[in-house]
C-alpha cells in the first residue's frame, strides 16, 4: 500500500453485532492476518493476574528516554528515506484514480460510489444488546466497543484533518460517520500509540468537551501530560502488561490491559519513541476485546493469546504494508 493508498481504511462505517469475530479494518491475503488470529484464538485456564513471572512476559527497554523492542526490530527510516519514497515510488492505489492529485482533490461522485458513507442509527448506540457485544467502526483504527455495560472508544480521529494542526496534515478521503456530539455516552477512551492517526488533538478536546469526567483514558506510558495539556482528566497511565480496572464498574467486572504490539512512536523532531506503544486488552465478565492499534506480527501474540484468550473480538489493522523495507517490521501485512 502507497502513498495515499493507507488512508483507504480510513473510511468505511460498520456495526455489527458478535459472539466471536475478528473485525480486521482494511482488505487483504490472509496470512500474517490467519497467524494474527490463530494466536489472538489461543485458550488458556491460567487466571488474568499480575503475578506472573517477570521473565516470561517482556516489558519494553526504556534508554535515554526512548522506549526500545526487547526482542529487537529494524532501524526506522530516516526522513530522507520517507521522502524519496514519497516523491518517486509508483502509486498503487486502488482508490479511484491513485494518483499524487488525490493528496489535494477528490473525486467525491466516484469516492460516494466505492466508499459510501453509512449513517449509524444514534438510537441503536442507545441501546446496545446485553449479551453480546456491539461495535461500530468509525474508520481507520476508530472503534467504539459496547461490551459489558461500557462505551469503549478506541484511538479516536473523528475530524477532517489527521495531522500537526488543522488543515495541516493530511485530509481523510471518507468524513467519519458521525461526530462527537452523536456518540453516546463514552466511559473510556483507548491510545494504542500518539501517530498522528491514532491520537488527534481536535478529536481529544472535543470528547473532553463534551464527556469531562464521565471518560477515563487509558493511555501508554509516557503520553500523560500531553493529556493533561488537552485538559483530560481520569488519566491511567500504563507499561506493558499492568492492568486497572474500570471505576465505573463497582463488581470489578472489566479490566484494561496494555499488552505489547510492535511499533515505535513520534509526533515531533525530536521525540522519537519517547512515549510507549502497544495494544489493549479488555476483559469484561461475559466477553472479551482486543484492540491492535498499530503493529507487526511477533510472537508476542502468542503470548497474549495464551494469557487472556480467547477472544470475542479481535480488531486488526491490515495495510500499510508498502514499502516492505520500512513496513514489514512495524505494520501488520495483508
Amino acid at each position: 500500500m502507497r502513498r495515499l493508498s493507507l488512508w483507504e481504511n480510513f473510511v468505511h462505517f460498520r456495526r455489527v453485532n458478535v459472539t466471536r469475530k475478528v473485525l480486521t479494518l482494511d482488505r487483504g491475503s490472509q496470512s500474517k492476518r490467519s497467524r494474527l488470529k490463530s494466536a489472538l484464538a489461543t485458550s488458556s485456564q491460567q487466571q488474568t493476574t499480575t503475578s506472573d513471572s517477570s521473565s516470561d512476559y517482556l516489558k519494553a527497554q526504556r534508554v535515554n528516554g526512548q522506549f526500545r523492542l526487547p526482542w529487537g526490530a529494524s532501524r526506522l527510516p530516516s526522513s530522507l528515506e520517507a521522502l524519496k519514497w514519497f516523491w518517486c515510488s509508483p502509486n498503487n492505489s486502488s482508490l479511484p484514480h491513485g494518483g499524487l492529485a488525490d493528496f489535494f482533490q477528490y473525486n467525491y461522485k466516484l469516492l460516494d460510489h466505492t466508499l459510501p458513507i453509512i449513517k449509524p442509527s444514534l438510537q441503536t448506540f442507545e441501546s446496545p444488546p446485553h449479551d453480546s457485544l456491539q461495535v461500530t467502526w468509525m474508520g481507520h483504527a476508530t472503534v467504539l466497543v459496547q461490551m459489558d455495560g461500557l462505551n469503549i472508544l478506541t484511538d479516536p480521529v473523528l475530524n477532517e484533518y489527521c495531522g500537526m494542526a488543522h488543515m495541516v496534515g493530511v485530509k481523510r478521503y471518507r468524513p467519519s460517520p458521525c461526530t462527537v456530539n452523536e456518540l453516546p455516552v463514552i466511559d473510556a477512551v483507548c491510545i494504542s500509540h500518539n501517530h498522528y492517526d491514532h491520537l488527534d488533538y481536535g478529536s481529544v478536546c472535543d470528547l473532553n468537551e463534551r464527556f469531562g469526567d464521565k471518560i477515563h483514558w487509558f493511555i501508554p506510558m509516557g503520553l500523560r501530560s500531553w493529556m493533561k495539556e488537552c485538559g483530560c482528566k481520569n488519566v491511567i497511565e500504563l507499561e506493558w502488561w499492568d492492568e486497572q480496572l474500570h471505576p465505573k464498574c463497582t463488581d470489578k467486572s472489566v479490566k484494561f490491559v496494555f499488552t505489547p504490539a510492535q511499533h515505535w512512536c513520534r509526533r515531533g523532531l525530536n521525540d522519537v519513541n519517547q512515549v510507549l506503544w502497544g495494544s489493549w486488552t479488555i476483559i469484561g465478565a461475559k466477553h472479551r476485546f482486543f484492540f491492535a492499534g498499530d503493529s507487526g506480527y511477533c510472537q508476542i501474540f502468542k503470548q497474549i493469546g495464551k494469557r487472556y484468550g480467547p477472544f470475542d473480538l479481535a480488531a486488526i489493522p491490515i495495510g500499510a504494508y508498502e514499502p516492505r523495507y520500512v513496513h514489514k517490521t512495524f505494520v501488520t501485512r495483508g
